[in-house]
């Protein structure tokens, strides 16, 4: 299996962060700064970014997309 480039979006950032990392062996790194307000985080393979994390509100299924 491959990840490559996909986004994932969570109610828990930090618990989501350390299962892929510790699962995937990525690091992060660095988001562009124009969406730095957005609460999340980029985990890299080398220079490559592999998985892009999103806070998810809310406790139920949500289809909607986010804003930047």
């Amino acid at each position: 299996m491959q990840l490559d480039h996909v986004t994932i979006r969570t109610g828990d950032l930090e618990a989501t962060k350390l299962f892929l990392i510790g699962v995937f062996d990525l690091v992060e790194k660095e988001r562009p700064k124009m969406i730095q307000h957005i609460p999340g985080f980029w985990l890299f393979d080398g220079n490559d970014p592999i998985i892009h994390v999103i806070k998810s509100f809310g406790n139920h299924l949500d289809h909607t997309s986010e804003t930047i």
